[in-house]
Protein backbone atom coordinates (compact mmCIF):
# COMPACT_ATOMS: atom_id res chain seq x y z
CA UNK A 1 0.00 0.00 0.00
CA UNK A 2 3.22 2.25 0.49
CA UNK A 3 4.13 2.37 -3.14
CA UNK A 4 0.84 2.33 -4.85
CA UNK A 5 0.53 5.47 -6.28
CA UNK A 6 4.08 6.11 -7.05
CA UNK A 7 4.81 2.04 -8.47
CA UNK A 8 1.20 0.65 -8.66
CA UNK A 9 3.02 -2.73 -10.93
CA UNK A 10 5.49 -3.22 -8.43
CA UNK A 11 2.83 -2.60 -5.64
CA UNK A 12 0.24 -4.95 -6.73
CA UNK A 13 3.14 -7.68 -7.76
CA UNK A 14 4.29 -7.51 -4.49
CA UNK A 15 1.18 -7.82 -2.99
CA UNK A 16 0.45 -11.35 -4.81
CA UNK A 17 3.89 -12.13 -3.94
CA UNK A 18 2.95 -12.16 -0.11
CA UNK A 19 -0.22 -13.58 -0.43
CA UNK A 20 1.15 -16.32 -1.97
CA UNK A 21 4.18 -16.75 1.05
CA UNK A 22 0.87 -16.03 3.81
CA UNK A 23 -0.97 -18.92 2.10
CA UNK A 24 1.75 -21.29 2.45
CA UNK A 25 2.59 -19.65 5.86
CA UNK A 26 -0.63 -18.20 7.24
CA UNK A 27 0.96 -18.57 11.28
CA UNK A 28 3.67 -15.78 9.77
CA UNK A 29 0.82 -13.25 8.90
CA UNK A 30 0.54 -10.72 11.77
CA UNK A 31 -1.27 -7.64 12.36
CA UNK A 32 0.36 -4.08 11.38
CA UNK A 33 0.28 -3.54 14.99
CA UNK A 34 2.22 -6.47 16.20
CA UNK A 35 4.78 -5.72 13.35
CA UNK A 36 5.14 -2.06 14.98
CA UNK A 37 4.72 -3.80 18.50
CA UNK A 38 7.99 -5.77 17.81
CA UNK A 39 9.76 -2.36 16.27
CA UNK A 40 10.17 -4.48 12.96
CA UNK A 41 8.73 -1.46 11.49
CA UNK A 42 8.87 1.84 13.04
CA UNK A 43 8.24 4.64 10.53
CA UNK A 44 6.04 4.26 7.27
CA UNK A 45 7.07 7.60 5.49
CA UNK A 46 10.83 6.54 6.37
CA UNK A 47 9.98 2.96 4.80
CA UNK A 48 8.29 4.27 1.70
CA UNK A 49 11.89 6.39 1.38
CA UNK A 50 13.55 3.19 1.24
CA UNK A 51 11.61 1.10 -0.71
CA UNK A 52 11.19 3.89 -3.52
CA UNK A 53 14.70 4.47 -3.31
CA UNK A 54 15.61 0.69 -4.05
CA UNK A 55 12.78 0.35 -6.52
CA UNK A 56 14.15 3.58 -8.80
CA UNK A 57 17.52 2.57 -8.34
CA UNK A 58 16.53 -0.84 -10.54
Amino acid sequence: MLLRSTFPDEAARLRQLSEAYFRTRPDDRLAAEEVIHRGWLFSLPRTRQILTSELRGR
